[in-house]
């Protein structure tokens, strides 16, 4: 079973993958792509990158 199934099962998460589950990889997929594109090129430009999560 999926962590997503298994979190939705056991009430741990707010349902984030109940609704559209494609959809959400989809965007997962394309902010990630997009993170590394930004990280690369701030490597590849000898700069640094500071990111704060919450």
């Amino acid at each position: 079973m999926g962590s997503a199934r298994r979190a939705k099962r056991c009430r741990t998460c707010p349902n984030l993958w109940a609704f559209d589950p494609a959809g959400q990889r989809e965007w997962l997929q394309s902010a990630y792509e997009e993170l590394v594109a930004f990280v690369t090129g701030a490597a590849e430009r000898g700069q640094g990158a500071f990111m704060g999560f919450a």
